[in-house]
């Protein structure tokens, strides 16, 4: 008997136990272990049963199956739940939002960081176009000043 898809490992080790009552083991407990781990559903579960070896007992093995199952229940509720509130962002977006990887500093000019960024270079630095303190020369949005100044007629 395989355990079956939508079965949880407790409804297929109680079901492998009303089977065994007409079979003739001589350890009931070993035989729906055994079964257990290679007839059960999932394949990472079953890796992480015979990782345990010979010594894993039948409560073990529903004991780490039930926090297995759990597991996986949460992580898909997560994943479901993840996937409806991104499509609901991109839904009530007018425009897509960039991550702060894909973002340029306007201090510093570099990727990766934006200019609230207590590590950004730019910070306490002095412009050489303006000046000014906080960004670098390449980013400065001041207009640029001509080198000979107007003086009037003496």
């Amino acid at each position: 008997m395989a355990q079956q898809a939508n079965e949880s490992v407790d409804q297929y080790v109680n079901r492998l136990r009303q089977r065994a009552e007409f079979c003739d083991f001589e350890n009931i407990e070993e035989q729906i272990r055994d079964q257990s781990i290679e007839k059960c559903v999932s394949k990472h579960l079953r890796r992480k049963l015979l990782e345990r070896g010979r010594d894993l007992t039948l409560a073990q093995l529903q004991t780490s199956s039930r926090s297995m199952e759990s597991s996986e229940h949460q992580a898909k509720k997560i994943s479901v739940e993840s996937s409806q509130s991104v499509n609901q962002v991109r839904r009530d977006s007018k425009h897509t939002h960039q991550s702060n990887n894909d973002r340029r500093c306007y201090r510093c000019d570099s990727a990766g960081h934006i200019s609230s960024d207590p590590h950004c270079p730019a910070k306490g630095v002095e412009c050489r176009k303006c000046k000014k303190n906080g960004h670098f020369a390449k980013c400065c949005r001041s207009k640029q000043q001509s080198q000979s100044t107007y003086k009037g007629h003496n």
